[in-house]
This record gives C-alpha cells, sequence and structure tokens, in this order.
C-alpha cells in the first residue's frame, strides 16, 4: 500500500459464536503512524452489510478494547452482519506509541479504517 501501513489477517485466525453462528476471529497488527497498533477482527459468517470500526474509552482512563462495552459493540456488530474490528490506541496493550493528547489517537482511528476498508472494498 502507498500509505505504508501493513495488514496481515492470517495472525492468531480463531472462531468464536455469536448466537450460535462460527464466526472467524484474527488478532492482528497495524502498522500505524507511531508504531504497531493490536487489533482483533471478526468476519460474520453471511455477506457482510458494513465494516464498524470501534474505538476504546480514554487510554489514561484505563480503555482499552477488551472494555466490557466495545466487547458488547464488537458482539452486537457481528450479530448484525458487521465486519467488525476493535484495536488499541498507541501505547495501550501490545500497541506502540504513546499517548498523544487526541491528534495521535485520531490518525490510529483513520489507520485502522484505511486499512480494514481496503482489505474488503471488494465486498461491497
Amino acid at each position: 500500500m502507498s500509505n505504508g501501513l501493513r495488514f496481515d489477517l492470517n495472525l492468531l485466525p480463531q472462531s468464536i459464536r455469536v448466537n450460535n453462528l462460527a464466526i472467524a476471529r484474527h488478532k492482528f497488527f497495524i502498522s500505524g503512524p507511531a508504531g504497531k497498533l493490536e487489533a482483533e477482527l471478526g468476519e460474520p459468517s453471511s455477506n457482510p452489510r458494513g465494516i464498524g470500526v470501534i474505538a476504546h474509552p480514554h487510554p489514561l482512563h484505563g480503555g482499552t478494547m477488551d472494555n466490557k462495552v466495545v466487547q458488547t459493540v464488537f458482539s452486537t456488530l457481528l450479530e448484525l452482519d458487521f465486519i467488525t474490528v476493535k484495536f488499541n490506541f498507541r501505547g495501550v496493550g501490545q500497541s506502540e506509541g504513546a499517548f498523544a493528547h487526541g491528534a495521535g489517537e485520531i490518525e490510529d482511528v483513520i489507520a485502522v479504517t484505511q486499512v480494514v476498508r481496503s482489505q474488503f472494498s471488494n465486498q461491497f
């Protein structure tokens, strides 16, 4: 890609069940603006209706992609047949970098969105 972002869905593939439907789940890293970003993607078993990108609560107040609300939104969007991705902002979990007072975190959201959109744009 020309923007230098890397996306590899082959890292840690797993399967989860949502309402008794098997759904592919992948943990992976995206090369973001401040280093690698830890992410998890879920793919519905049927034709996707869209893509949902979920950002977690404020990193300095304990927010992570494993937050209960983030998990609930992730599962709900999968149930509604959306390709769903959640990620840790820079400096959270296994993501590299440090908190950047909002401006950097916006860059993280844009990076994740661009990579996932380019990966799945042929499905819409």
